[in-house]
């Protein structure tokens, strides 16, 4: 729920007023509030309810608040709205059903529940809809020629989770290192923290900031990781890649405002 509050700081009337929201992502949509008129040092306010999808959010995510008298544009200020951010936890199972199939197996260990997962291999593809907690899915994909992973994504408002899972000879269940974004620091001096933890080990990390590799480290099988860099104000892109012992990798993309 986004609480408004629009003061007329002329000493006339403002008539007709009415706020709206520009913003990145779907689910915010273009709402309309109307504030009526405003007298000469006046106060509007207003409320604007929303339901984030569940799943990956991005913790901060930029909104613009555009404010007009009728068809004439006031003002607009951008804010950044803090949504709780809820780490996926899946456990990804994996068996060959054939030489040239595979049985995916997905449980949603968490407590929230998951929309729109994409699983795929090379020229083939599956969505699952929704996944509530504790509950399972299973998808079967054809192997054609060569394929060494399973992919798993999951998308949501300002991020993507990209799993990558070895293809067993048998059979495999992992459970992928679980990865937390921070943000620490104080105005103008930002920096990004990201935090890996896996219970089979991990091996390395990257962090790509806008498209440079800013961070790399060697784990060797330790199971907790840190990778850390600085950002500035304004708009980035950032993507970390952890990769565990056994060779399953995530790779995490986030579009994120630092001021």
């Amino acid at each position: 729920r986004l609480h408004l509050q629009v003061r007329n700081p002329n000493d006339f009337a403002i008539p007709n007023a009415w706020a709206t929201l520009e913003a990145p992502t779907d689910y915010l949509g273009s709402p309309l509030l109307a504030l009526g008129d405003l007298a000469g040092g006046g106060v509007a306010r207003g409320e604007i309810e929303f339901t984030p999808p569940e799943g990956l959010s991005a913790p901060l995510q930029p909104v613009t608040v555009h404010v007009a008298s009728g068809a004439r544009p006031l003002q607009s200020q951008r804010l950044m709205l803090h949504v709780t951010y809820h780490v996926p936890e899946i456990e990804i199972s994996i068996e060959r059903s054939a030489v040239d199939r595979v049985e995916v197996t997905l449980q949603n260990l968490g407590e929230f529940g998951l929309s729109g997962i994409h699983i795929a291999v090379p020229g083939a593809a599956s969505t699952i809809e929704e996944l509530a907690p504790n509950a399972t899915a299973k998808k079967e994909l054809p192997l054609s020629g060569e394929v060494e992973s399973v992919a798993v994504t999951l998308r949501g408002p300002g991020v993507q989770r990209h799993v990558e899972v070895p293809i067993p000879e048998e059979h495999v269940e992992v459970v992928p290192p679980a990865v937390i974004l921070e943000r620490v620091g104080f105005p103008g001096r930002t920096k990004l923290r990201v935090r890996a933890t896996s219970s089979e080990g991990l091996e390395v990390g990257w962090i790509f900031l806008d498209g440079q590799k800013e961070v790399y480290a060697e784990w060797e099988g330790q199971r907790k990781g840190q990778l850390q860099t600085q950002l500035k104000d304004g708009d980035h892109h950032v993507t970390a890649r952890i990769e565990t012992l056994s060779g399953v990798a995530v790779t995490e993309t986030w579009h994120l405002t630092a001021n």
